[in-house]
């Protein structure tokens, strides 16, 4: 199995979730300190991991990877690389169509490639873990 992030698209870790600008926090205490004093009703924490939400079999799958509190990422986990793009493809023309959104990047380049899969170190993940 070969792991890809998605570049361009950048995926909210919570459904209505805060959003952040100037310097992020350094320390995952202060990470969680800023997430949990943001404007708004109280939210509990995103759910730091691998949340799959679409899965073709015999060509691969698509998640949203949460991580340093309240990073995340688009990973695609597929058998090759072409495997790979057969899923990016589609998925940023359906975000171009739907979201009105085209990233600014490369049209052939948009996947990078990890060199092994993302890792769990004490139920929690960080940026050094991608």
């Amino acid at each position: 199995m070969k792991y890809f992030i998605l570049r361009g698209l950048l995926p909210e870790p919570i459904e209505d979730g805060p959003h952040f600008g100037g310097i992020e926090p350094t320390k995952r205490k202060d990470r969680i300190v800023r997430w949990k004093s943001s404007m708004g009703p109280p939210m509990p924490l995103p759910k730091e991991g691998d949340h799959c939400f679409l899965n073709i079999k015999d060509v691969g799958r698509i998640s949203v990877f949460v991580h340093d509190v309240y990073d995340a990422l688009l990973l695609i986990s597929a058998n090759s690389q072409e495997k790979a793009y057969e899923l990016a493809s589609p998925f940023r023309a359906i975000a171009a169509v739907f979201l009105g959104y085209q990233p600014d990047d490369n049209a052939s380049e948009y996947l990078i490639e990890l060199e092994a899969r993302c890792k769990e170190v004490e139920n929690t993940y960080t940026s050094r873990d991608i």
